[in-house]
């Protein structure tokens, strides 16, 4: 487990290779969940907060965090059946985990909101402007959409089934991070991908309320969580699989069926992130980087379903 988290193969390309750091943050998450796992409820919060306003992007999980720590920490108990027991609510609970969230909001952003500038920075968090894709496209299905648009625009210039001088001048595939119009399939708003990462993320969320089991079940839901995000949010980076890959690591070493799963997301996800490392010098160096993660995830995880 150890290797599979500290070497990585797409956390290695990413933080060392390309531009950014994300390591600390990911072993930030990752003791959130430990202390979750733990129990610690209170601590996990905080450090998951801490995190939350470190980088945005694990809104994409905050789904999962929020309803395990309502079901779990919150409720006080359950039913014989596992259903909740609702007169196990406790205020004093939720009244600490929000105590715990406005207090490093508070830190947080309270200097810029004492300056006025809070909408300035909620610009920069939520750059809506920026487009549907990024400039190079996330692997989505927002991709496969925009590759459909792209597809039937050709087929309509050639038969003349459009009309050239009413085709959207900013490109989707320009390598610019712009908005831009579909030309024959309806264009996507905010609100659109919205609405899909929330109903894509529903029966995760609901098995982990109506059907808890402990912190398997919790990591189940912030893996899907994180993937459905992934799948159908706003201007993804392709870098953002790395917020499934490293939880799933967890549960890869516990069941063959999720070592199955994460071998096939692995090598698909760090895949993906080939084109950040474009120059030539680079090419044998990340061909040669996944191979051997990808050869020391297989035989690893296939030594221990051999051992369980």
């Amino acid at each position: 487990l150890a290797v599979l988290l500290l070497w990585n193969f797409g956390l290695l390309i990413v933080d060392h290779i390309h531009f950014q750091y994300n390591g600390f943050l990911f072993g930030l998450m990752l003791l959130s969940v430990a202390r979750l796992c733990q129990r610690r409820y209170l601590e996990g919060a905080l450090l998951f907060a801490v995190l939350l306003h470190f980088k945005h992007i694990y809104l994409y999980v905050a789904p999962a965090y929020g309803i395990y720590l309502l079901r779990s920490y919150c409720f006080t108990a359950s039913n014989a059946d596992g259903s909740v027991k609702w007169r196990s609510f406790s205020f004093l609970r939720i009244t600490l985990l929000g105590l715990i969230v406005c207090l490093v909001s508070a830190l947080s952003l309270g200097p810029f909101i004492v300056l006025g500038q809070l909408p300035q920075v909620i610009s920069r968090l939520f750059p809506f402007k920026r487009g549907l894709c990024h400039a190079y496209w996330a692997p989505n299905f927002w991709a496969l959409y925009s590759a459909v648009d792209k597809a039937l625009t050709v087929v309509g210039l050639k038969y003349n089934f459009l009309d050239p001088t009413k085709i959207p001048k900013a490109s989707m595939t320009g390598g610019l991070v712009q908005e831009f119009q579909h030309t024959v399939l309806p264009s996507v708003t905010p609100l659109a991908t919205l609405i899909c990462t929330f109903i894509s993320i529903l029966p995760s969320v609901f098995c982990l309320w109506f059907k808890p089991q402990g912190p398997r079940s919790f990591l189940q839901c912030l893996v899907l969580c994180a993937l459905s995000s992934f799948m159908f949010g706003w201007h993804v980076h392709e870098k953002a699989i790395l917020l499934a890959i490293l939880p799933l690591s967890l549960l890869s070493v516990q069941r063959a069926k999720d070592a199955g799963i994460y071998l096939i997301l692995t090598t698909t996800g760090h895949f993906s992130l080939f084109p950040l490392l474009f120059t030539a010098p680079e090419l044998p160096i990340k061909i040669l980087l996944m191979l051997l993660f990808s050869v020391y995830s297989f035989s690893s995880l296939k030594s221990l379903e051999t051992v369980s």
